[in-house]
C-alpha cells in the first residue's frame, strides 16, 4: 500500500489551514504592503519543488509555494473585507440609532405601556432583521 496520496493531502490541508490565520493576522498588523514576502517566498519554494527529488518534499513545497503565491491575492480581498466590514459596522450603528429613537418617540405617545413597548419592540425585530443590522 502507498499513502503517498494521503500523505500530500494532510500536507496540504495543514498548509492551507495555517496560511488562513497567517494571512488575516499580516492584514492586521502589517496591512497589505506584506504581499512582497509572499510573493518571494511562493517563488523560491516553487523553485525549490522542482530540484527536490523526494516526492513527499516536493509536492509539500508546490503546495507551500501555491499557497504563498494565492494569499498575495488574499491580502488584497482581506483588507477589502474589512473596509468593507467596518463600513456596514458604521452605518448600522446609525440606523440603530435611529430606531431608537423612533421606540423612544412611540413610548412616550402610547398610553399602555406596556402593549406599545411590545407592538414597537416587534417592529424593531423585524427592522433589524430585515436590514441585516447588528448591534
Amino acid at each position: 500500500m502507498r499513502f503517498d496520496g494521503l500523505s500530500i493531502g494532510v500536507i496540504a490541508f495543514l498548509i492551507i489551514g495555517i496560511f488562513h490565520p497567517i494571512v488575516v493576522k499580516g492584514e492586521y498588523y502589517f496591512t497589505e504592503k506584506i504581499w512582497p514576502l509572499f510573493l518571494l517566498a511562493g517563488i523560491i519554494a516553487l523553485a525549490l519543488s522542482c530540484f527536490v527529488r523526494q516526492t513527499l518534499l516536493s509536492s509539500a513545497l508546490g503546495v507551500l509555494g501555491c499557497t504563498c503565491l494565492w494569499s498575495v491575492l488574499e491580502l488584497k480581498k482581506q483588507t477589502k473585507r474589512k473596509d468593507i466590514s467596518s463600513e456596514a459596522r458604521e452605518s448600522s450603528k446609525i440606523t440603530v440609532h435611529s430606531y431608537a429613537s423612533t421606540i423612544y418617540l412611540g413610548l412616550s405617545l402610547c398610553s399602555d405601556e406596556l402593549f406599545c413597548t411590545c407592538a414597537i419592540f416587534s417592529l424593531f425585530v423585524i427592522k433589524v432583521a430585515r436590514h441585516n443590522i447588528y448591534v
